[in-house]
């Protein structure tokens, strides 16, 4: 199998590694009896194959195959967890942008400066607008249905409310030790 195959096109994973294994068992290197121009004293001797060599060559093989194998496995594995993070950073980056363009379309009778928290609200004809008033400044009871809170960030993306806390969790830490909710230990 080379890199041009497409995946997926082998049964499984087992019939892929199996294509690894080229030779069923360890190759000796071929006998010469004449190395260099030297004749050997008993080349019949020098060729002998000793059963216990020939079983540990092969125990050696079989082992480097298999930790090949592994090897590859992990790689693979490996790929295949960043390509899934990839693609849910992908996905993400697709979600915020959809929602900052649908919340840099809601309509607005002010201009937005970045730095400062905006209300949603939704009209009964369907329509979303921004407002500076938060449910709390109309005494609870806004004149719209309030749809959230969002912070308008310096490179123009926004942030929910509700996530603002998280945003910065280094700040947040030395903001409880300072106010000596939190002890340093």
């Amino acid at each position: 199998m080379d890199c041009s195959d497409k995946p997926g096109t082998s049964a499984d994973d087992t019939t892929f590694f199996k294509s690894l294994h080229t030779e069923g068992q360890a190759t000796l290197v071929e006998r010469n009896p004449n190395p260099a121009g030297y004749n050997l004293v008993n080349a019949n001797y020098v060729g002998k194959k000793n059963l216990g060599i020939l079983s540990e060559l092969e125990q050696c093989f079989e082992n480097a195959i298999e930790f090949t194998q592994a090897n590859v496995r992990n790689r693979i594995d490996m790929i295949g967890q960043q390509m899934k993070y990839l693609q849910n950073s992908l996905c993400d980056v697709i979600h915020k942008a959809k929602q900052d363009s649908e919340l840099h379309t809601a309509a607005c009778n002010f201009v937005k400066k970045p730095g400062n928290m905006y209300h949603l609200y939704e009209r009964p004809t369907g329509q979303k607008y921004f407002s500076m008033l938060s449910p709390a400044e109309w005494n609870g009871n806004p004149p719209h249905l309030f749809l959230g809170s969002w912070f308008l960030e310096a490179d123009q993306s926004w942030t929910s409310s509700e996530v603002m806390h998280s945003r910065y969790p280094g700040i947040a830490f030395l903001k409880e030790m300072y106010m000596g909710k939190k002890s340093i230990q």
